[in-house]
């Protein structure tokens, strides 16, 4: 009797299976009776019992489906052996596809698979249902992130037991075993953990309102664990800055709130637990420096912008600013760098590499600085230094298997630098190709070419030199968010104004000259927190006034409504400096009314 060609793929596979297994000394045990499920799996450490074990249900073939990339291969699982693996097993199970061809083994933990899950429940007329399981996922090599994948689903299934268990029963089933005051804050804790980790869940679907509300429940909760509110408060660090740069908000605001929520992490953690208090206290020293090394900069652009302007008496003020500024920033350097040196002797360093990272993001401006203003020696000696405290995070988060850590470390080096040729940038994406997820992976090689364009172009673009002015204005003291500030108010008109596309694009025969500036303006050299005066240079009509959407709101009713002659700019068109100069140029007439032009 010939045997059939499935039984002898089924063995090679098995086979396949197990020396895989077995040459990391775990013992694999074959199941014949249990239904769906193959092998069950005891996992062993240097001859000792770990006391974890999991199942696998293994399928074997000579004709795997890959993806056109080769990222995944699909594998169809019927109706009933995913319920039996996914909602019935109260342990954990492993789905296993040998491609007997290749030698290759895959694995996936079908218990983790949320599109899976929902399908089983939305679609109950599906007879079966197929799984893309990540090539990356191959078994010889990645012992670690199967384990990792284990854990997760004993979590997963322990949970679902407990929420299966009516409130007396389980009550009934402690008494006079656990101490319930221990069993009660595990419970919290494992609760307080849910919450965060459904909070980062909506983070990425942008819900940040929902996040907010879920991340404030734990980190003002005074019996929640210190390990949770500092989690919670990471995620809220994450959120308000993703938030603020959405909003387009000037480097000032971010360096506000990381303060802000630093600090509070130095608060929750002062008892300790030590890793989690030297965290904050690294985050936090970066933070100060960050908030030092924005207004330097917002200081210099400031000055670069207006280095034309006759006014002897601000740029001397200006200088000694600098000048103070500047040394302000050295010292905290230097503080950050100590800690730096505190962490290399510290057992608390494997937990180190976001913080020490938060130096080098900080460093980064204050760099770019140097180098733009022809300081390459001084550039130089702080770059080196900063691109150490990368390579100090690359090498923990390396041993750590951290490939988040090891992204950013290699992309806060390449902020260090503008030519792609030198060591550091080769260093970065040498550095980025270490990183095993591979959508992670991309996400970063696309952050360095990102990074890249952006030092292409070294001009500053309109939005960035309001973002300058608004820097600017708060490191003068000046609260922009405050509505009833009169000097707040008008710089935030000027501010404004300084980009005036919303109101010439209307028309090509507007034109905007400047009249008189105000004290704020002359604080600032902002040239547009004044008045301003709107022409029309076809009819030869002039309206002025402080705030530009308004002068143009009462020229529009005036001149503009019913106007045949109205003539808008292209939808993609935008003001810029060159083009104001080519107007002024042919309207020399009008900018004379005012005395000025932007």
């Amino acid at each position: 009797m010939k045997r059939p060609v499935q039984h002898t793929t089924d063995t090679v596979g098995s086979t396949q299976l197990r020396e895989v297994l077995e040459s990391l000394g775990w013992t694999v045990e074959e199941k014949r009776n249990d239904y769906g499920i193959d092998f069950e799996v005891e996992v062993f450490r240097d001859g000792q019992t770990t006391g974890i074990t999991f199942k696998i249900q293994l399928k074997s073939t000579g004709h795997t489906r890959y993806s056109p990339d080769r990222s995944y291969v699909t594998q169809r699982i019927s109706r009933a052996s995913l319920l039996y693996m996914c909602k019935e097993l109260r342990s954990p199970v492993i789905l296993v596809h040998a491609d007997i061809t290749t030698k290759k083994t895959y694995w996936t933990a079908p218990q983790l698979d949320k599109q899976i899950l929902a399908a089983l429940d939305a679609k109950p007329h599906l007879q079966g249902l197929t799984f893309r399981i990540p090539t990356q996922n191959e078994l010889a090599g990645s012992a670690e992130q199967l384990l990792d994948a284990v854990a997760s689903s004993e979590t997963v299934l322990s949970t679902r037991s407990l929420m299966a268990t009516r409130v007396y029963e389980f009550v009934d089933s402690i008494e006079g075993r656990f101490d319930k005051h221990e069993v009660s804050q595990d419970l919290k804790n494992k609760s307080d953990a849910m919450r965060l980790s459904h909070a980062e869940d909506l983070f990425q679907t942008g819900s940040l309102g929902e996040v907010r509300e879920k991340i404030r429940g734990v980190i003002s909760d005074p019996e929640a664990s210190v390990e949770n509110r500092f989690w919670g408060l990471l995620t809220a660090e994450r959120v308000e800055i993703s938030d603020a740069l959405r909003r387009g908000a000037a480097e000032g605001t971010i360096a506000r709130i990381q303060l802000t929520i630093r600090h509070q992490m130095q608060q929750v953690t002062r008892k300790g637990p030590h890793h989690l208090k030297f965290f904050a206290l690294i985050a936090s020293k970066a933070a100060e420096l960050y908030a030092l090394t924005s207004r330097e900069v917002a200081l210099y652009l400031n000055w670069k912008i207006n280095q034309e302007n006759g006014d002897q008496f601000w740029k001397s003020q200006l200088a000694y600013h600098r000048a103070n500024l500047t040394r302000q920033v050295v010292r905290k350097f230097e503080q950050c760098m100590r800690l730096v040196g505190l962490a290399l002797s510290s057992d608390s360093i494997w937990v180190l590499p976001h913080a020490l990272l938060h130096i080098a993001e900080a460093t980064a401006p204050f760099v770019g600085r140097l180098r733009d203003e022809g300081l390459q020696e001084a550039a130089s000696s702080y770059t080196a230094s900063a691109f150490r405290v990368c390579q100090l995070a690359a090498s923990i988060a390396s041993v750590m298997h951290d490939d988040n850590a090891l992204g950013w470390a290699a992309g806060h080096a390449a902020t260090l630098v503008q030519d792609q040729s030198t060591e550091i940038h080769r260093w970065a994406e040498e550095t980025v190709e270490k990183i095993k997820d591979r959508e992670m992976r991309d996400c970063f090689i696309e952050r360095l070419r990102k990074l890249s364009c952006r030092n292409d172009d070294q001009s500053l673009s309109i939005q960035e030199e309001q973002r300058v002015y608004e820097a600017m204005a708060a490191s003068m003291g000046i609260n922009l968010a405050d509505t009833k500030d009169s000097i707040a108010r008008v710089v935030r008109i000027g501010i404004a104004d300084f980009d005036p596309t919303r109101v010439l694009k209307n028309c090509q025969h507007l034109f905007v000259s400047l009249g008189s500036i105000g004290l704020p303006g002359e604080w600032l050299q902002l040239p547009t927190a004044g008045t301003k005066l709107l022409h029309c240079t076809l009819k030869d009509k002039t309206l002025g006034g402080v705030s530009l959407d308004s002068v143009y709101a009462s020229f529009k009713a005036q001149y503009c409504d019913g106007c045949l002659e109205c003539s808008p700019h292209p939808a993609d068109w935008s003001y810029s400096h060159p083009w104001q100069r080519q107007q002024n140029k042919r309207h020399q007439k009008f900018a004379a009314r005012g005395g000025g032009s932007p």
